[in-house]
């Protein structure tokens, strides 16, 4: 009998939180408006950006298969199932640097947030979740929950950052 050890189990989690810190340090440096207004998101309406998220996952799988059933939109279909698991990865990313916000509420003193410590409390918030991830089912309905805090998160990021007005 072939037993399986837990070292691939480890590299798995370790290349996947490199994978996750890398989409995080995109949403930290390089949209640092963006990442904050779904950060707050996120603080301002948990519910809400649950529910969208729950709808953005239910949604897409059926405009996938009705732009399938057209034919036509076949090609649109086949981008739209290859962007589908960034755009999971990048809502879990939120749900770290949502995560990290808070953390950095709790430990630090008051001091200001700048790029390079907000990256480094979303690198702990984003180890903070993988590590609880492992829990039996309490680790997957948080996880899920992040994910779909984070996919709404996005949707509310992308409306507000729309409806403000740009500066003189």
């Amino acid at each position: 009998r072939h037993r399986r050890g837990w070292l691939p189990l480890g590299i798995g989690s370790v290349f996947g939180y490199v994978v996750l810190l890398a989409v995080a340090a995109v949403l930290v440096w390089l949209m640092p408006r963006f990442s904050a207004r779904a950060t707050e998101a996120v603080a301002s309406a948990p519910w809400r950006v649950l529910g969208l998220g729950l709808l953005l996952v239910v949604t897409v799988p059926l405009v996938v298969i009705l732009l399938v059933l057209t034919l036509l939109g076949i090609p649109l279909a086949l981008a739209v199932l290859a962007f589908y698991p960034l755009l999971m990865m990048v809502g879990f990313a939120i749900g770290a640097v949502f995560v990290g916000e808070r953390l950095s509420r709790s430990l630090r003193a008051g001091a200001p947030l700048t790029p390079a410590s907000r990256f480094g409390y979303t690198a702990l918030g984003l180890l903070l979740l993988m590590l609880l991830g492992w829990l039996p089912v309490v680790g997957w309905l948080l996880l899920t929950a992040v994910t779909l805090a984070g996919l709404g998160a996005i949707v509310l990021a992308l409306v507000r950052g729309r409806s403000v007005p740009a500066p003189a």
